[in-house]
């Protein structure tokens, strides 16, 4: 009888410990599952900004009188429309702000689709600019709503770095890249130009310094991804210095529109092929940590069930 009792205790604690267990292994393995969720939405947005970023380039040529471009951008606005659509499909209930947000980037897009080729330049690139702060802005706040600033299987350098410190890297090479290509498309720089391009330039350099020291701070680096930066590093800094000598002189540049326009479009893929290796870094860990957990909750549920079974068979056998 008294071994009954003490087997009944200890098959009681066993299934109440593993209640516990599991309703907390279920909490974290929802919180990765919203984790990789955030990470998917985020490349959607990623891509999205690329794209806007490029129809301003684009447009700032054609604005210029260069029409060269003119079938690209029709081509960009479709695969615009394509990521808007994909975002609007994947965003779930569970994430109304962020589907509120991105309801008024995507009015802000329409707008600018409408009535860009009655913009002059300066109009269009002011108007692509209030939309990508908005981009960006979507970017981080769902970053932030899908937990990735949370609870980490990863380093959590890797969240400043990709949504934060690198995106705002791309647009102060993206907005080098429109103002450039306009000038080089007008055939002179402007006083305005001058000053822009200066602080770009300045923009540029200390929007990847900060990558750099981000990337300074992971414990455990990727060589891989270390090497992207270092090779970016080096990139980055001859295109600036070939941009101030073309745009902070007096003389006309002898750079062509579309010559620029595709440098810095080189430039700027590196960059996002290097915030897309960092995505994956992050992605891989989440699939990794979400196997793992379900694995744990398949053992935790085993031993919940065994204990649970024992545990009514000692009360029958104690009651009859």
């Amino acid at each position: 009888m008294i071994q009954n009792e003490v087997i009944l205790i200890f098959c009681l604690s066993v299934w109440v410990i593993s209640v516990f267990l599991l309703l907390a292994g279920i909490a974290v393995k929802h919180q990765w599952v919203i984790q990789l969720q955030g990470v998917r939405h985020a490349t959607h947005v990623k891509n999205l900004l690329r794209d806007v970023q490029q129809h301003r380039g684009m447009m700032g040529i054609f604005l210029k009188g260069d029409t060269s471009y003119e079938v690209k951008i029709t081509a960009l606005r479709d695969d615009i429309s394509q990521h808007f659509n994909a975002l609007a499909q994947g965003l779930s209930k569970n994430h109304e702000q962020a589907k509120k947000q991105l309801d008024q980037v995507e009015t802000e897009w329409r707008l600018i689709q409408s009535q860009c080729f009655n913009y002059s330049a300066a109009e269009s690139f002011k108007r692509h600019c209030q939309l990508i702060k908005s981009i960006l802005s979507l970017l981080n706040n769902l970053a932030e709503h899908t937990q990735l600033y949370k609870r980490h299987s990863y380093d959590p350098e890797y969240v400043k770095i990709i949504w934060y410190l690198l995106p705002q890297a791309a647009e102060a090479l993206g907005k080098a890249r429109a103002i450039g290509s306009g000038i080089a498309a007008s055939g002179r720089p402007t006083a305005v130009d001058k000053v822009n391009v200066a602080l770009l330039s300045h923009k540029i350099t200390s929007a990847f310094l900060n990558v750099q020291q981000g990337l300074n701070n992971i414990s455990e680096k990727d060589a891989t991804l270390t090497s992207y930066f270092v090779q970016l590093d080096q990139q980055l800094k001859g295109f600036v210095g070939n941009m101030r000598s073309e745009f902070l002189t007096d003389r006309p540049p002898t750079v062509t529109a579309g010559a620029f326009f595709d440098q810095a479009t080189d430039k700027l893929t590196a960059l996002f092929n290097a915030y897309e290796y960092s995505e994956e870094i992050v992605k891989t860990t989440l699939d990794a940590s979400l196997l793992r957990t379900r694995k744990q909750l398949g053992f935790i549920y085993a031993v919940l069930c065994c204990s649970g079974l024992v545990l009514a068979i000692q009360v029958y056998l104690l009651m009859s």
